[in-house]
C-alpha cells in the first residue's frame, strides 16, 4: 500500500498534512498523540475497505469513480456502453448490472457479463435451472440439458437412452432401452452383427447373425462353396449354395458343387439316381444306370449284353478278345 493511497481515501486531505496541523497547534502532546492515532486508523481501515469491494469482481472501480459518488455503503460498478452506477457493497458488480452473494457472474460467448440467478449455473449465453447440466456441442456451442440425462453430441438424451458414436464419429441418442450399433440401436432380442464390410446392422428379433443379413427362427446360417454367408429355408439344413430338407441327402459333387439328392435316390458322381437305378462307378465318373444293367466303364450293358474290358458291351453273338467284341465263330 502506497502512502498516497493512504492519504486518497481520508477525508480530511493528505494523513501528512493533518499530521503536521495537528502537531503545530496549541493541543496538549497527549491529547495530539490520540488524534494522530485516530487517523492512522481510520486512514488504515478505510484503505482496506476499499481493496476488499474493489477485489470482488473486476467491474468495481473506487466509489469517487461514479457521478455523482456513490454512498459509503455502495461500490461504483464499471458500466459497458452505460455510464459507471452505484450498487450496495454487499452485492457484486456483474456487467451492466449486480449480482447477489447467491449468483454467479456469467461471462457469455462474446465477453458479456450478466447474473446467474439463484440456484443456476452458467451455460455460455444463459444460466441452466438448477437440477439441469451444461453441455458442449460439437461446435463448442454451450446448451442446456432439461431431460435428466446424459449430453450427446448436440442433443441430450433422457433418462433410459445411451448416447452412441456413429462410424463417422456423430453422436445420436439410441432408442429408450436399446444397445448402440453402427449408426443406429438394436431393441430388446436384437443381436448387432457385423457385415462382411465391416458395416453394422440389427439382427432380426430373436435371429442370429449371417454375413450381410440375419437368420430368423429355425434357419440356419451356411457357407456358400466361396465362402458366403446365407439363411437356409427354415427346417433345412446346408448344402453346398441352397438347403435340403430334413430328410433328403446332400450330395457332395466331384465339381465341388454340393446338390440335394433326390427323395429316396442315392448320390451318385455329380448326379442322383432313383429308386429303379443303381450307381456306376466303373470310371472316373460315376453315372446312374438302370439296375437290371451291368456297369461297364463309362457306359452300361443290358441284359444279354458282356462287358468287355470295362470299356465295350458284347452281344449274344460276339465274344470279348483282347478287350474288344469279335463276332463268335460257330
Amino acid at each position: 500500500m502506497k502512502n498516497n493511497d493512504i492519504g486518497q481515501n481520508q477525508p480530511g486531505g493528505h494523513l501528512v498534512d493533518d499530521a503536521a496541523r495537528i502537531l503545530a497547534g496549541p493541543m496538549p502532546r497527549r491529547q495530539a498523540l490520540v488524534a494522530l492515532c485516530r487517523i492512522l486508523t481510520g486512514s488504515l481501515f478505510a484503505a482496506f475497505s476499499a481493496r476488499r469491494a474493489e477485489s470482488q469482481t473486476t467491474d468495481t472501480k473506487k466509489a469517487t469513480s461514479c457521478k455523482p459518488a456513490c454512498r459509503k455503503d455502495q461500490v461504483c460498478c464499471e458500466g459497458s456502453g452505460v455510464p459507471d452506477f452505484c450498487v450496495s457493497s454487499v452485492r457484486l458488480c456483474c456487467g451492466n448490472t449486480s449480482c447477489g452473494s447467491n449468483e454467479t457472474c456469467c461471462t457469455g460467448t462474446s465477453g458479456q457479463r450478466f447474473p446467474s440467478g439463484v440456484g443456476r449455473i452458467c451455460c455460455g449465453n444463459v444460466a441452466c435451472p438448477a437440477g439441469q447440466t451444461c453441455c458442449t456441442g460439437t461446435n463448442g456451442q454451450k446448451f442446456c440439458n432439461s431431460s435428466g440425462g446424459v449430453c450427446c453430441g448436440n442433443s441430450a438424451c433422457p433418462s433410459g437412452q445411451t448416447c452412441c458414436t456413429g462410424t463417422n464419429g456423430q453422436k445420436f441418442c439410441s432408442s429408450a432401452g436399446a444397445s448402440c450399433c453402427g449408426n443406429t440401436s438394436c431393441g430388446k432380442g436384437q443381436t448387432c452383427c457385423t457385415g462382411r464390410e465391416g458395416q453394422k446392422f440389427c439382427s432380426n428379433s430373436g435371429g442370429t447373425c449371417c454375413g450381410d443379413t440375419s437368420c430368423g427362427s429355425g434357419q440356419t446360417c451356411c457357407t456358400g462353396t466361396k465362402g458366403q454367408k446365407f439363411c437356409s429355408t427354415a427346417g433345412f439344413k446346408c448344402c453346398g449354395n441352397g438347403s435340403c430338407g430334413a430328410s433328403v441327402t446332400c450330395c457332395p459333387s466331384n465339381s465341388g458343387q454340393p446338390f440335394c439328392n433326390s427323395p429316396g435316390g442315392t448320390c451318385c458322381g455329380n448326379s442322383s439316381c432313383t429308386s429303379t437305378q443303381k450307381c456306376c462307378k466303373t470310371c472316373s465318373q460315376p453315372f446312374c444306370a438302370t439296375s437290371s444293367s451291368t456297369c461297364c466303364g463309362n457306359t452300361s450293358c443290358v441284359k444279354g449284353q458282356t462287358c468287355c474290358g470295362n470299356s465295350a458291351c458284347c452281344g449274344s453273338n460276339q465274344t470279348c478278345k483282347d478287350g474288344r467284341c469279335q463276332a463268335s465263330k460257330t
